[in-house]
């Protein structure tokens, strides 16, 4: 098990559309992802067999937190949870067999789980779920070698929602063979899903991922390493002019979703303690300054 009273655990402050109460602790308990998306560098650092620790370790571990460290939300940072649905039923089994309090969230692809499934994890104290859909356009998708469809995406937000599960969408700004156009698609689309929280990402070829090596095919690559942290645009697409362009695109998607009415008055609607407060305080100055920067 990790050591972890070598660490001052209050120094590791979680995010604020990553937990729902305190204290909160994180967990990997498997290595691996068995697909190929040409933009991750996770199937290169970890390898593409999916290695996991059994369901009744991953549980003792969780009982340790609660025990020495009173943990009552658990972030598994694993960068393909659900992809054994087995096991990770047997997971849920095992939590509510034990009538552990605990909520968590995790890392999961909308072609790995089921709404039966969804249940189980929301009854074993699944909140949030963090899903990579990436892009509004099929093509794209294709292109970067995703292995899901657009409905897939509609289906999967739509059982979340219905089983009370948070969805944390990530997507994607500047993918190969993209244009503003497409983007704007994208846009509509994270609008149209209306997830609890998107994050638009600036696409950023990560050297060892099959993008880094196709990129200069699609477009132009910054080789500045020290601009490669999917904030800043080290990779023009050829439909895009520049790299300003690029920027202008990823503020106007965070404004055109966070800033809807509709959408606000929905997070007020959902406020049940102080904590939900702060977490939305801190949520709202974290958009706001990621708007203006740049």
């Amino acid at each position: 098990l990790p050591l972890r009273e070598f660490f001052d655990i209050s120094n590791y402050q979680p995010l604020p559309n990553q937990y729902k109460r305190l204290p909160l602790l994180h967990l990997v308990v498997s290595r691996g992802c068995p697909y190929t998306c040409s933009y991750c560098s996770a199937t290169g650092v970890f390898g593409r067999r999916l290695r996991a620790r059994s369901p009744e370790k991953v549980v003792e571990e969780i009982e340790i937190l609660i025990d020495k460290y009173g943990a009552k939300d658990i972030s598994f940072w694993d960068d393909a949870f659900t992809t054994d649905k087995k096991w990770v039923a047997k997971i849920c089994n095992l939590i509510i067999a034990k009538k552990l309090d605990i909520t968590w969230t995790c890392y999961g692809r909308v072609n790995t789980v089921d709404k039966d499934l969804l249940k189980l994890m929301k009854q074993a104290g699944c909140w949030n779920i963090f899903f990579g859909f990436e892009s509004g356009v099929q093509d794209l998708l294709n292109t970067v070698g995703k292995k899901i469809t657009l409905e897939q995406i509609k289906q999967v937000t739509k059982w979340c929602k219905e089983v009370d599960i948070e969805v944390r969408a990530s997507f994607m700004i500047a993918l190969p063979q993209e244009t503003p156009e497409m983007a704007l698609k994208t846009i509509d689309f994270a609008i149209e899903l209306d997830p609890d929280y998107a994050q638009f990402c600036i696409t950023t070829p990560f050297p060892g991922t099959k993008l880094f090596e196709d990129a200069k095919k699609y477009g132009n690559l910054d080789l500045n390493f020290d601009k490669y942290n999917a904030w800043q645009p080290v990779f023009v697409p050829n439909g895009y002019k520049n790299r300003e362009e690029i920027i202008d695109m990823e503020r106007l998607a965070v404004r055109r979703f966070y800033y809807r009415p509709n959408y606000i008055f929905k997070k007020i609607k959902k406020i049940r303690s102080f904590e939900d407060v702060k977490r939305y305080m801190k949520g709202l100055r974290t958009v706001i300054g990621f708007a203006l920067s740049k």
